[in-house]
């Protein structure tokens, strides 16, 4: 006769019953680790993206020669990704190949300028742009097809040495209550007209100056369960910061 009892005691399915408990989880864990995985590439692609713009602006931007971008040179093997400056203009590599004799890339096309087997895609137009402008193009052309390039907000401050650097405007605690208050005598070292919490002038500087660049982007995540627990609806803000002194340049725009 059957154990009536038998049926609570039998194994039978378990394992299905105990993967479909537990599988949402580790499909959980595995999507979230994918979502931060990206995160963590992106803000190393956007670090890396504005060291090279810093190191670019330093110069004081000479349209002839932008610094870290060479001229282009006839009879010369280019790979992809590479950005060559003709004539004021700046191009980057999107078909590996051998450049022409004479000429380079011409015009503004984004994509399929030939040049030799080269072929090349129109990135910027150093020659007209304001040195803040090509700065913000150059940014672009290092993230392009990871991030939107009109989503990427870049902030710079310029200090006369490095240990100003966040540090407030000097000022004379009257009241001795440790904090600047509205009556303190300070001095505007930013020429702004108030106290400021920060030193820095925005902008790009002079030669000599030391600036503070920072590139903001915010970047979106896809999995809409994820979004329920992190981000601002729906993005998370990456950043990166670079410093650099400006060289002395007698070129700037």
């Amino acid at each position: 006769m059957l154990d009536s009892f038998s049926i609570f005691r039998r194994s039978d399915g378990s394992t299905i019953m105990e993967y479909a408990i537990l599988a949402p989880v580790l499909m959980l864990l595995l999507i979230g680790t994918l979502e931060f995985s990206l995160i963590m590439y992106a803000s190393a692609v956007l670090d890396g993206a504005t060291a090279a713009a810093a190191r670019m602006a330093k110069t004081g931007y000479n349209s002839n020669s932008v610094s870290g971008i060479p001229l282009w040179t006839s009879n010369t093997n280019y790979t992809v990704g590479t950005m060559i400056n003709n004539g004021g203009s700046v191009y980057i590599c999107t078909g590996a190949g051998k450049s022409a004799a004479s000429g380079g890339p011409t015009g503004t096309s984004t994509s399929g300028i030939t040049d030799g087997t080269a072929t090349w895609a129109f990135a910027c137009d150093s020659s007209t742009q304001s040195r803040s402008a090509y700065i913000q193009c150059y940014l672009a052309q290092h993230v392009q097809g990871l991030m939107n390039p009109s989503s990427i907000t870049i902030a710079t401050k310029s200090y006369a040495t490095f240990n100003e650097i966040n540090q407030p405007e000097p000022y004379t605690d009257v009241g001795g209550l440790g904090h600047y208050v509205t009556g303190d005598p300070y001095t505007d070292v930013n020429g702004n007209g108030q106290w400021d919490s920060d030193m820095g002038t925005i902008g790009l500087g002079g030669p000599g100056d030391i600036v503070v660049y920072t590139a903001s982007y915010p970047w979106p995540i896809y999995t809409p369960l994820i979004q329920q627990f992190f981000g601002n609806n729906g993005t998370v803000a990456i950043s990166a910061s670079s410093v650099v002194k400006n060289e002395p340049y007698t070129v700037s725009r």
